[in-house]
Parts: structure tokens; C-alpha cells; sequence
């Protein structure tokens, strides 16, 4: 009988420990379906700064071409949106929302609430030297509006000479070069050169996640595996026991 409740110990013993195993194994894969969920979103959120940094290039060079006030109005939209001071249209981010608006005059979506593109950064679970490349090219972006709001104040200056006329000749052909010589697409490659280096840094961080997991499902393998072998040797044990 001894023999029996011993076997029954080691038995209830195995079961643990295949069960602890289980669940590191359900811990273990939860926790990286997380990093890949915020690695998801922080990608888009990346994606997203890009393309607010080429829609602001996109809206000044317009600008300085056609000297059409609409443009410097949609620069400002397109700025004011990422600082969280006006309504962010939803869906922003999944659909080339300003391709649809400059070719439509139209809004495909509704507004929301205003929110920063921080404020976004803020609800993804990501390190602190990730979030500061995208702050950095953030940074970088805005710096360079500087030198786009000089360009738009000088198409201004010149329909103001004009009495609301532009013609693209002279001086305002030379402001309008400013937004396309090598000074401008230095300042542009400052941007981009933080979302490089976030993307290394997520893609080492999601890496090492994975090889974290592949090794403890293969630990926890072998222990479920063992484990389950014993716990059946032991079961025939207590059934031999029995038997006698």
C-alpha cells in the first residue's frame, strides 16, 4: 500500500510538472504575440511619420509652384493633425488619405478625436531608444518645416506684390528651388536616417524574442516528454501494484 501512495506522489508530482510546462509554453508564445502585435503597430505608426514628413514636402513644393493658398492650408492641416491639435480623420494611416483629397477635394474619412502621433508612440509597447529614433525623425521633420514655412512666406510676399497673381519666373523660381536642392534633401535624410535605425532596433529586439521562444518550447518540450514517459511508467507501476 506504501508502495502504491508513493507511486501515486511521484505520479500527482509529473503532473505538475508537465501542467508548469504548459503553461511557460502559453506565457512564453503570449509574450511574443505581443512583441509582434506592438512591432505592428509601431510600423505603421513609422510608416505614417514618413508619409506626414513626404505629404509636407509634397504640400510646400505645390505651394511654391502654383502659388495656390489651398496647399500652405493643407500643410498646416497635415502639421497640426501630427501634433495632436486637430481632429486626426480615421484610418489615417491605412489609406493615402491626402493622395484622395488633392485628387478629389474630398475627405474618404470622418474625423476623430485630435491625438499626437507621441500620444500614439505612447500606447505601443516599445523600448526607450526605439521610441527615440522616432522621436528624433520627428524632431528632424519638424526642423525642416522651418525652412518650407520660409519658402510658402516668400510665395505669399510675392502674390501680395502681385495683387494675388503668381507666375513662376525670377525670385519665385529660386525660392521654389530651395525645396529641391541638396540642402533640402540632406535635412530630408536627416528624417530618415532614426527610422532606419528603429527599424534595426525592432527587428533585433522581435529576433531575439523568437529565439527565446523556439528555446523554451524545445525545453519545455523535452520536460513535457519526459515527464509524460515517467508519469506512464509510473502509471503501470501503480496498476502492477494494484493487481498484486
Amino acid at each position: 500500500m506504501a508502495e502504491v501512495l508513493r507511486s501515486r506522489g511521484a505520479l500527482l508530482v509529473l503532473l505538475v510538472l508537465i501542467l508548469l510546462a504548459l503553461f511557460f509554453s502559453w506565457r512564453m508564445t503570449n509574450a511574443f504575440r505581443g512583441d509582434m502585435q506592438a512591432g505592428d503597430a509601431a510600423n505603421r505608426l513609422a510608416i505614417g511619420l514618413r508619409q506626414t514628413s513626404d505629404d509636407l514636402t509634397r504640400m510646400a513644393r505645390l505651394h511654391a509652384v502654383t502659388g495656390d493658398p489651398v496647399y500652405r492650408e493643407y500643410f498646416d492641416e497635415i502639421l497640426a493633425i501630427r501634433n495632436g491639435e486637430a481632429p486626426r480623420p480615421e484610418q489615417y494611416f491605412e489609406i493615402p488619405y491626402w493622395d484622395i483629397v488633392l485628387s478629389t477635394g474630398e475627405r474618404p474619412t470622418a474625423f476623430g478625436e485630435p491625438v499626437s502621433l507621441r500620444d500614439l508612440l505612447a500606447e505601443v509597447n516599445l523600448t526607450d531608444a526605439e521610441v527615440a529614433q522616432l522621436f528624433e525623425s520627428e524632431d528632424q521633420s519638424n526642423a525642416l518645416t522651418l525652412l518650407e514655412n520660409e519658402v510658402m512666406d516668400q510665395v505669399a510676399a510675392h502674390r501680395a506684390a502681385a495683387a494675388g497673381a503668381y507666375t513662376l519666373e525670377g525670385e519665385a523660381v529660386a525660392n521654389m528651388l530651395r525645396l529641391h536642392e541638396a540642402e533640402y534633401h540632406a535635412a530630408k535624410e536627416r528624417i530618415m536616417r532614426p527610422q532606419v535605425a528603429f527599424a534595426e532596433l525592432t527587428h533585433e529586439r522581435i529576433t531575439e524574442a523568437g529565439h527565446a521562444l523556439v528555446a523554451e518550447v524545445v525545453q519545455n518540450t523535452v520536460l513535457q516528454a519526459v515527464s509524460l514517459a515517467l508519469a506512464l511508467l509510473l502509471g503501470v507501476g501503480v496498476l502492477l501494484a494494484y493487481r498484486k
